[in-house]
């Protein structure tokens, strides 16, 4: 039988980068490392466009016959670079110095200091720049291999990798990754997923105007935006782009991330909070694109009460979906439209009088569009989302009249699995929404708009009003018959995801055997323990109980925070936990008696079954049938881990009950344990963990290949009634 030929798999540039790059970071967090590696990306990249113009410069004067002595002076004229949008570098600060400081201890301050001469020298990226190289965690030998990796890259037309612009796109894809390597409820929030970017840009057609993103995270919104007006023969010049960001880390990638593609844009002199301190007041945006953080409940300032943003209604002082939403359209132009990621709860929520604002905005004849998108698209939170697009001066604005129509557009059974974790869209299947939305709003579009069951339909305001204003298109668009082509695109695409991280897991197996069996080998000799002392739990951790909110209100539920049960804890499988079946909004945490969680707390079922044992994986909350110890820096986690895992006899016997058992937090501080010194916790867990890490390796193998042998057998059956 014949085989299937295979294509061979060729990476990228910005994979091999990040591969390596990431092989470097050691125990850093992604969250801290991202700083490391974008800041020298960020300075090979304008000393790369620093020499370029110098050569210019040389070539100029050479053909001149300008001598060798006074073309040095040229050479140096700051006023040459700047007036070529080219950042002025002092020598001090050239990648050729940095580059030959590398293997040396100090290159850490040397890195600090050639940041602060290039900012001196800079006033546009000033306060922007990374400084935290010299610090006494930083390890210095792969810092120094880091400096070699990024060194042998070039970020010039000259290079074999094309343009200058290579560097945009690999700051771009380390962004991406960065994200997806972070845990906890905020793990990624800086960075909205290219696939979402684009299904907005492509929808909102931003050719030439003011271009505003409010929650702008790394600027991703504007570079595709330029990208898409150059990508249909126009110039980075034909938009205006304003920003803001209220975190300042993030605010400083995104000025480092535009300054590397070359866009101009006024993100304000600082960090700032979008609704307390508003830095364009005064602007009104041809075309709002933003995607505002969800369900968001500590936003309110009291000096908001009377805002003129609020022309809708005021919004809950516990969720700021639609302050957000009331201050997109303020800052619209009379014939602005905006394009926004909102959580579907947006869509249907009743509270605290958002059911009125939503009916106000559609009485208005501003709500232009809804899409729903399906789940999983974002890093930070597994939630499916909407698009919601509103716009001004529906009777015109360049397009057919549109009054009294909406447009919903069902969307969520596009996309694909690009790894077990996080789904996107195609660009198939981000043409299918832009298309079918610019069909229904152009005078004369290129294929006339119809109705297609189960995915895209017009209402009218009528049969809205007539649904209570609820905005999800389930309600209006139907159900589509859709028996599955497992030859089509999307479906051998999906399972291609599938194999391919099956052959990744399946190549890495090696390595976890290996690391197992040196594990088996010191479990197999003698232990000699000679340090021991006997601690009481309260003295060394924190018990941390649990809580839920009121079931009642359905906004307390659904959000980005992790709400993890005995019953997650019953059938999750592996040492670290990150999410529950269900999970609480900010409104949901605030309601009930549930605690944020650090990563790294130690969770205990205290209800029955009592004394299963996992660790968080990322911040998380839980309800009252769990205690979660958070321990001190004396003690070692993971430790306590095994320990607890083994001490249900000890647990049970200090609970409380006959048919309904519990043990207290209490009783869970009295207990008292006889550990080891912390050198020997970690020892011991470092060996234990790494016979985990072979179990946890094998059941994310049983996983894929279970997703695979599922997909295939969708297609065991054509249709059943």
């Amino acid at each position: 039988m014949a085989r299937l030929a295979t294509k061979a798999q060729t990476k990228t540039l910005e994979q091999r980068l990040w591969e390596a790059a990431d092989a470097l970071r050691g125990n850093q967090e992604p969250s801290e490392y991202k700083h490391v590696v974008l800041g020298l990306v960020f300075l090979k990249y304008i000393s790369d466009r620093f020499e370029r113009r110098r050569r210019e410069i040389d070539e100029e004067l050479v053909s001149d016959g300008i001598a060798q002595d006074k073309r040095e002076r040229f050479l140096e004229d700051r006023d040459e670079y700047l007036s070529h949008n080219v950042f002025w570098v002092p020598a001090d600060a050239r990648w050729e110095s940095i580059q030959a400081k590398a293997k040396l201890p100090g290159i850490g301050q040397d890195i600090d200091a050639a940041m602060d001469l290039i900012e001196k020298e800079n006033r546009s990226i000033k306060g922007v720049l990374p400084r935290n190289y010299g610090r006494e965690g930083l390890d210095k030998g792969r810092l120094s291999q880091l400096v070699d990796l990024i060194g042998s890259i070039g970020f010039t037309e000259s290079d074999d990798h094309g343009s200058d612009d290579v560097l945009g796109r690999v700051y771009e894809y380390f962004l991406g990754q960065f994200a997806g390597k972070e845990t906890g409820k905020d793990a990624g929030a800086f960075y909205t997923p290219r696939s979402v970017v684009k299904t907005l840009v492509e929808m909102l057609e931003p050719f030439h105007g003011r271009v505003y993103d409010p929650a702008c995270g790394s600027g991703g919104m504007f570079v595709q935006s330029t990208e898409f007006v150059k990508a249909h023969g126009g110039k980075r010049t034909d938009i205006s782009v304003y920003g803001q960001e209220f975190t300042d880390a993030t605010w400083k990638l995104a000025k480092m991330n535009l300054a590397l593609r070359g866009i101009e844009a006024d993100l304000g002199d600082r960090s700032a909070d979008t609704f307390s301190s508003d830095l364009h007041p005064d602007l009104r945006a041809d075309f709002v694109i933003a995607n505002p953080p969800f369900n968001v409940s500590n936003w309110w300032d009291a000096k908001l009460q009377v805002d003129p943003r609020w022309k809708y209604g005021t919004p809950p002082e516990g969720n700021a979906n639609f302050g957000w939403v009331q201050h997109f359209v303020h800052h619209l132009s009379p014939s602005g439209t905006a394009g926004f990621v909102l959580a579907n709860g947006s869509l249907s929520s009743r509270a605290s009088g958002e059911a009125e604002i939503r009916r106000r905005l559609v009485d208005a004849d501003l709500v232009d569009c809804i899409v729903s998108l399906p789940d999983r698209l974002f890093f930070n939170t597994a939630i499916p989302v909407s698009l919601w697009f509103v716009s001004k001066n529906r009777h015109g604005n360049g397009h057919r009249k549109r009054t009294g129509e909406i447009l919903f557009i069902d969307a969520r059974q596009l996309g694909h699995m690009e790894t077990r974790r996080l789904r996107a869209l195609s660009d198939e299947d981000i043409a299918r929404i832009a298309d079918t939305y610019h069909s229904w709003r152009s005078k004369e579009p290129t294929k006339p708009y119809s109705d297609v069951e189960g995915f895209a339909r017009v209402a009218t305001v009528g049969e809205v009003t007539a649904h209570g204003y609820i905005l999800a298109p389930s309600r209006y668009v139907g159900t589509a018959d859709d028996a599955g082509d497992p030859n089509a695109s999307e479906a051998i695409a999906e399972r291609g995801t599938l194999v391919a991280e099956t052959r990744k897991l399946l190549a890495e197996s090696a390595v976890q055997r290996e690391a197992a069996k040196e594990a088996l080998e010191e479990l197999a000799q003698v232990i000699e323990i000679d340090e021991w002392r006997e601690v009481r739990v309260g003295d060394v951790a924190k018990v941390v109980g649990g809580g839920t909110p009121p079931s009642r209100d359905e906004d307390n539920f659904g959000g980005s925070i992790p709400w993890i049960t005995p019953k997650d804890m019953t059938t999750h499988q592996g040492r670290y936990i990150a999410e529950g079946a269900r999970s609480l909004t900010e409104a949901g945490l605030a309601n009930s008696s549930a605690r944020l969680l650090p990563e790294g707390a130690v969770l205990l079922s205290s209800r029955a079954p009592i004394g299963l044992v996992a660790i968080a994986a990322c911040p998380v909350t839980t309800n009252q049938g769990i205690r979660s110890l958070v321990f001190d820096d004396t003690q070692d986690p993971v430790f306590w881990y095994y320990l607890l895992r083994q001490s249900t006899a000890v647990l049970d016997a200090h609970a409380n009950g006959s048919t309904f058992r519990e043990i207290s937090g209490g009783s869970i501080a009295k207990l008292s344990f006889t550990v080891p010194s912390l050198v020997w916790q970690r020892r011991l867990a470092d060996t234990l963990s790494r016979l985990d890490l072979l179990i946890e390796h094998n059941l994310e193998i049983n996983t894929v290949l279970g997703s695979l042998s599922r997909l295939g057998a969708r297609y065991a059956v054509r249709r059943a009634e």
